[in-house]
């Protein structure tokens, strides 16, 4: 971990190093970053997007409670586990960098940057609140921020909070379905409420965030928001098509068809794994493109960046579910296999040349619950994680050349494509 770092800052500007502590947290915990680079908030282009998701995360946080509450009054003697909620906002972040980088603002030079139809007072006083603003149904104001340095309108910030709830109704319905029992060091809400009570709290965020991007000037936040959520839907279903695929080899005795199954397995995990993360995070570049009126080649290079982008974030996860530490991550790992889900790690020791028969005969019995008991699933482990590695690798690479690729397609100034491309430095770090 510590050469990664050194390895990505050694030659960093001043600049670079205050994004790698802004940008960076989303990934590794605090202190680990604080230690490899300096934090000075005050040169960071990239502290704009950082204040931002502060505010997206007040009222993100503020609106969670309005929904739990009322379920806690219901529930005597549960304790709501509200770390649970406490997320990474990695969406609304990246959604922030385009929003700055499409609206042209590159410094903190309030002389430059005042509203010529506001006085001075007025425009040193700055905004009111964000979570006040969107409180009283006020959807579309702008004020000079001292925070952020910029004009931001409060609409944005209510889209992104939209975005951060779709991905938590997402997260409550994988957590059901998996039956996970702990996630960031917190039990989920499956855990503390059961499924039935835990599915109706995450369709009740799910409204709440469409009922939200109705309130944009944009109509087409809605339908952005909406098209999201069917592409992760899907991505799920195809998951599930994968499990039920691998159910129904149990006891199959011709190794041709399992072959075959196998080959069209790694097909369809790559394409469900394509529609799981990479939606949300292109809905928050999209709706910051859509805010700035970008143009229709912008929004497309910032699709393909994104696409890219959440494909290497999940190639992280499943990686992280075969090498990663239950401790430091704070949820169950090596679970995947236990569910009968064929990860990208398990794909790539499939099709390792160094696989033995016998090694491929305990992963299909893994994958297929046939017989395993907890002894069996760790030998299974062990073997996908030895002939994995050097697969998982490369396909990381690759989709971080991706990624590079999909950044410089984007029509912007060149320090901030630079930054762009450093997001996915900092996914190769998390996946060390």
């Amino acid at each position: 971990m510590e050469n990664n770092l050194e390895r990505l800052i050694g030659d960093k500007s001043e600049d670079e190093l205050a994004f790698v502590a802004c940008a960076a947290l989303p990934f590794l915990p605090k202190p680990e970053v604080l230690r490899c680079a300096p934090f000075n908030e005050h040169l960071s282009r990239i502290y704009y997007a950082a204040r931002i998701v502060e505010q997206v995360s007040e009222v993100y946080k503020h609106h969670i409670r309005k929904i739990i509450t009322p379920v806690v009054g219901r529930c005597r003697g549960k304790e709501v586990p509200w770390g649970y909620f406490e997320g990474k906002f990695f969406r609304p972040f990246i959604g922030a960098v385009t929003y700055r980088m499409l609206s042209g603002y590159s410094h903190f030079d309030i002389k430059t940057t005042l509203d010529p139809d506001m006085n001075e007072a007025e425009n040193l006083r700055g905004f009111k609140p964000t979570l006040a603003l969107i409180e009283e149904g006020e959807t579309e104001i702008s004020r000079y921020s001292k925070k952020t340095g910029s004009f931001v309108d409060s609409g944005i910030i209510s889209s992104f909070v939209a975005v951060e709830k779709a991905h938590m109704y997402t997260l409550i319905l994988d957590e059901i379905q998996d039956g996970a029992k702990q996630r960031r060091g917190h039990p989920t809400l499956n855990a503390v409420f059961g499924n039935e009570i835990a599915e109706l709290i995450g369709g009740i965020v799910a409204k709440r965030a469409t009922n939200l991007s109705l309130r944009s000037k944009y109509p087409l936040v809605q339908k952005i928001l909406s098209e999201c959520l069917v592409r992760t839907a899907w991505g799920q279903i195809q998951e599930f098509t994968i499990r039920d695929t691998l159910r129904d080899l149990r006891g199959e005795g011709n190794e041709s068809r399992i072959k075959e199954t196998l080959r069209s397995i790694y097909e369809q995990q790559i394409c469900s794994s394509g529609e799981k993360t990479g939606p949300l995070i292109g809905a928050s570049t999209r709706i910051a493109a859509l805010y700035n009126a970008a143009t229709e080649e912008t929004v497309g290079a910032l699709c393909s960046y994104t696409e890219s982008l959440g494909l290497a974030v999940q190639i992280t996860d499943d990686a992280l579910d075969v090498y990663g530490n239950r401790k430091r991550m704070g949820k169950d790992v090596r679970k995947d296999m236990r569910l009968n889900l064929a990860n990208r790690v398990v794909g790539e020791a499939l099709r390792s040349k160094n696989l033995k028969k016998t090694e491929k005969r305990i992963i299909v019995q893994a994958l297929t619950g046939d017989g395993m008991d907890d002894e069996l699933y760790e030998r299974a482990y062990d073997i996908v994680a030895q002939r994995g590695r050097e697969g998982i690798d490369v396909a990381l690479i690759e989709q971080l050349r991706l990624v590079s690729k999909g950044a410089d397609s984007i029509p912007a100034p060149v320090e901030d494509i630079k930054f762009l491309k450093f997001i996915g430095d900092l996914i190769s770090i998390r996946a060390a």
